[in-house]
């Protein structure tokens, strides 16, 4: 588990749905606060710089939940919080159609001292960011969906969008790439049922390290190829070869995105240095063991309908839960 260690505020706004209380946990749990689940209480642990202080549950008049911290002194630049909330939940699980990340960046430095959690970003989650101060909002569901092509005050989404960028709000949208982690919600949900063999419906795939594209490249003048790549947004990995006349050269693999790719070209056809062959190679994607949408497993147990709709009740802590059946079932 990746920590910050830093003094930090982080709310879970009173406008966050207790059934999502996991997705929650987790993601404050990523940032190195740990919780007694049982008793919704979260607690920081002492060997980080955070607060020895221990804060309880509250609810608020509309029965939604609210955690929260006092404010601290010193923080942590955004970059550097978003790296760690990437590295535990990953944005390329996220489904193709989604629209997760970092959403709403203002201009460098950023300082996060306090973080607000929320299911969505609604009028009044924002007013209670504005009240609290807060620097970082991750909304589980993004607030920016659709391809923007203007923000005027006449949608209250937009006018939302706004008023984060005035007040220097960055906003993170985990969504599907929450879902679909190993441990996230897809997992917690199916954890409603006594269950073996827990699998992806549809599992996730990705480039490993993140890059697209592999260009090689055959070259006598190694240190001259990297100190014309060294500017650019590249991984370089390097390995001599004696090539079939005897002669001693080395392959300079140079880990892209697409993105990228065309100036690494353009720099080494531009450079100066000897390059006997450039070969481009796209890589391909692989599964990741454990996520992807959905979860399919076996039951050890058979249920009832009506079995089945009590455990995810218990499960979700939920009153009421609504079930899609044929007519006279």
């Amino acid at each position: 588990m990746c920590s910050i260690p830093f003094r930090c505020g982080i709310y879970f706004g009173r406008y966050w749905e207790t059934k999502y209380h996991h997705t929650a946990k987790q993601l404050a749990g990523n940032l190195h606060f740990s919780q007694n689940l049982p008793n919704f209480l979260i607690r920081t642990r002492q060997k980080h710089l955070l607060t020895n202080k221990l804060y309880k549950l509250t609810l608020s008049t509309n029965k939604k939940t609210v955690y929260h911290f006092s404010e601290m002194s010193s923080g942590m630049e955004l970059g550097s919080v978003i790296k760690i909330i990437k590295q535990h939940a990953p944005t390329s699980l996220a489904e193709s159609w989604d629209n997760v990340g970092l959403l709403v960046e203002p201009s460098s430095p950023h300082t996060v001292n306090t973080i607000m959690l929320t299911n969505d970003l609604t009028p009044l989650v924002l007013e209670e960011s504005l009240e609290k101060k807060v620097d970082l909002i991750l909304s589980y569901h993004p607030p920016i969906f659709s391809a923007v092509k203007r923000l005027s005050q006449g949608k209250w989404k937009d006018r939302l969008i706004i008023k984060c960028i005035e007040n220097r709000i960055a906003v993170y949208s985990p969504h599907t790439c929450y879902d679909a982690k190993a441990g996230g919600v897809n997992d917690w949900l199916i954890g409603a049922f006594d269950t073996v063999d827990v699998v992806p419906v549809t599992n996730a795939e990705e480039i490993p390290g993140g890059y697209s594209h592999k260009v090689n490249i055959l070259t006598k003048d190694l240190s001259k190829l990297q100190s014309t790549l060294s500017s650019l947004a590249v991984k370089q990995v390097s390995s001599p070869i004696t090539t079939s006349s005897g002669e001693v050269m080395t392959v300079c693999s140079v880990l892209c995105n697409k993105c990228t790719l065309s100036e690494v070209v353009k720099a080494v056809e531009g450079s100066d240095c000897t390059v006997d062959t450039i070969e481009n190679m796209k890589l391909e994607k692989i599964p990741v063991t454990g996520c992807g949408s959905g979860r399919y497993a076996t039951l050890k147990q058979p249920l009832t309908p009506q079995e089945a709709v009590e455990a995810v009740k218990i499960h979700l802590n939920l009153p009421h839960v609504r079930l899609a059946a044929k007519p006279g079932q």
